[in-house]
């Protein structure tokens, strides 16, 4: 699967997306896969007990309303993806952040010359 990437940003797909498709900030530096709570629709399924505090954006620690497992559609490959859930004033401009974890897992190519992302047909994240 390959997706064209556009000013380190990617469109993504879901029925657990309040509006179906979001623009995701592809961050190598992000160690997990970050989502505002106001992205999702309100079936979602936040396992409260894995709550956490994110540092690294800003100084101040932010706490999480805990964790979710969305599948998404990148250019028609669906992935699992577990996302750490922020409040809507969490400070980056999209709602939205793929991170490392994704990256990692899914062994995902970023060539940045012609700004397109490939991860391999046959590796899906697991539930």
């Amino acid at each position: 699967m390959i997706a064209e990437v556009k000013e380190e940003h990617i469109t993504c797909e879901s029925k657990s997306f309040r509006t179906r498709k979001l623009k995701f900030l592809v961050d190598t530096g992000a160690q997990k896969n970050i989502i505002k709570i106001s992205a999702l629709d309100g079936r979602v399924i936040i396992n409260e007990s894995d709550k956490r505090n994110i540092k690294g954006i800003n100084k101040i620690p932010i706490s999480t309303f805990g964790t979710a497992r969305v599948s998404i559609s990148i250019q028609g490959a669906t992935r699992v993806i577990k996302f750490d859930i922020v409040n809507d004033d969490f400070d980056i401009p999209e709602a939205e952040i793929i991170g490392r974890s994704f990256l990692k897992e899914n062994r995902v190519h970023w060539n940045f010359e012609e700004d397109i992302l490939s991860i391999p047909e046959d590796n899906k994240t697991k539930l």
